[in-house]
């Protein structure tokens, strides 16, 4: 047995029981240490279901832990690599590496720019695991590679790190490392397009404010947004058109809007009627707000609670759906008057109190596969219960 055939083995093991037994694995490691043993088993964990092309392949080698919470999923990597194409790519923030792989399906050649000599062994070691020839690796300060190459790229690709020197994360795009603000005479010299991937947390507004973005992209997993992209192509015009994305395994769902559009804009609030609509939260994250009721034929519930109403049922909403089974004021007596269960997925919008709250004041339990209470408030400004059922 490998050192790979034993971290197959107890790749399900919990960490710590597997550490109480480390003097009798000990003879497994092979020139390893017992540290890198154990990042290798957390990687595998990880990738399972964030990696899974890596996972499938026994001998990927994996980074600390924290490089894989920063590095991109499978799932909005392979999506990435379908904005761009072109002959030269390069990435100036290697890291890990997981948009470089896939990014390299849509070019003849990719350059993997990474500071972290650790880093670029491991990804060197998966190239040759994975038998890509197109990408060529380099141990360097990606800013400082840039300045020393005499190449001009189709494409720059930067992940800038959201993370202090103390280790702390950061959302400001000049906080971020490198800082693309201080460095943009230099990119848009060196490549003909950029692509910028940020904290979703990050304003989109203020990086419009600061650099002539063409094209916008929320992108979310499984209705949870993951990172904005913001490409800038130089041969168009800046625009504040943004694209919600979805990506769930094979299915990808899309809506998209312009803010311009979006504030001129004009939605009415309406009764609650027999269907609510939550938007996906790329949606909600790009403040597309008015746009989605509008081009799905929706009323808002109220001015400020982003929650949706009609009808007739829209089976192509972008986000959930619920069937309204009942109505009433946020008051315990009158809820439990039309109640007939006691557990409930709790979603609160524009409301004062906080599901755990909300639960507690009703006297009910959270978490049923189908019943949902939906508080919010009113075309009145009216605390409101919503007792429904999931659709989609």
């Amino acid at each position: 047995m490998d050192i790979y055939d034993f971290i197959l083995e107890h790749e399900h093991q919990n960490l710590a029981d597997l550490s109480l037994q480390k003097q009798k694995y000990i003879h497994y490691l092979q020139g390893y240490d017992w540290q890198w043993l154990v990042q290798q088993i957390e990687g595998r964990k990880v990738a399972k279901s964030k990696l899974p092309f890596l996972y499938a392949h026994k001998y990927i080698q994996y980074p600390s832990k924290i490089s894989l919470e920063q590095c991109s999923s499978e799932f909005t990597a392979r999506y990435k690599a379908s904005l761009c194409k072109g002959k030269t790519l390069i990435d100036i923030t290697g890291g890990f590496g997981i948009d470089c792989l896939f990014l390299s399906n849509s070019f003849e050649v990719v350059t993997y720019v990474e500071i972290s000599s650790n880093l670029v062994d491991i990804f060197r070691h998966n190239l040759s695991v994975l038998q890509i020839k197109n990408i060529q690796t380099h141990n360097a300060d990606g800013l400082k590679f840039l300045q020393q190459s005499n190449q001009h790229y189709d494409w720059i690709y930067i992940d800038p790190a959201r993370r202090s020197a103390q280790g702390k994360k950061v959302f400001y795009l000049s906080d971020c490392e490198p800082d693309v603000l201080a460095y943009w005479n230099l990119l848009k010299t060196k490549a003909k397009n950029i692509l910028i991937k940020t904290s979703p947390l990050l304003d989109i507004s203020s990086v419009w404010q600061c650099l002539p973005i063409t094209s916008t992209y929320v992108l979310a997993v499984k209705n949870e947004v993951k990172e904005v992209l913001y490409l800038i192509e130089q041969d168009s015009m800046p625009s504040e058109y943004i694209y919600c994305v979805d990506v769930d395994n094979e299915i990808i769902q899309t809506f998209e809007g312009n803010l311009k559009t979006e504030q001129e804009a004009s939605v009415v609030c309406g009764g609650i009627e027999a269907y609510l609509y939550e938007p996906n939260r790329a949606i909600l994250k790009a403040g597309l707000f008015k746009s989605v009721a509008l081009f799905y034929g929706l009323q808002k519930v109220a001015p400020h609670s982003h929650l949706y109403t009609s009808h007739k049922y829209n089976s192509t909403f972008m986000g959930r759906v619920f069937q309204v089974e009942q109505v009433v004021p946020y008051r315990r007596k009158m809820f439990w008057q039309v109640c007939k269960v006691k557990t409930f997925n709790i979603i609160a919008r524009n409301f004062s109190d906080t599901p755990d709250q909300i639960a507690q004041k009703l006297g009910i339990q959270v978490g049923s596969m189908q019943d949902y209470l939906i508080a919010t408030k009113d075309k009145h400004n009216q605390p409101t219960l919503i007792l429904a059922k999931r659709l989609k």
